[in-house]
């Protein structure tokens, strides 16, 4: 084998180890995509059961929140904590929407 047969040779396996290179840093890039959507789906889980805990947790915010979308009267107090409990609410979904737009979330498998 002279020397320009073996630049040749040489020459393929590196194209080669470039080829697979590729296709491994491919799959590598998409393995984190998942990941990192799955991570984004896990966070808005916990946040969705988070707010539902803490009105489980809470009978009397339970009640105002209630009363409150109900449409009955309630005092200034109980109205203020119902506002920030529903800001908090409206601040939760509102992450979650922009998951979905930026592709962090699955849109079809997202729940809001």
């Amino acid at each position: 084998m002279n020397l320009e047969q073996a630049a040749f040779i040489a020459e393929v396996i590196g194209g080669l180890g470039v080829v697979l290179s590729l296709v491994f840093l491919a799959s590598e890039l998409r393995n984190s995509t998942r990941q990192s959507q799955r991570d984004a789906m896990t966070l808005l889980t916990s946040k969705r059961n988070e707010m539902m805990y803490v009105l489980m947790d809470n009978p009397e915010l339970t009640s105002i929140v209630w009363r409150c979308l109900s449409a009955q009267r309630v005092p200034a107090h109980e109205w203020s904590r119902f506002s920030v409990y529903l800001y908090t609410t409206m601040v939760t979904i509102e992450l979650g929407f922009k998951k979905i737009w930026a592709n962090e979330v699955d849109s079809i498998t997202a729940e809001i």
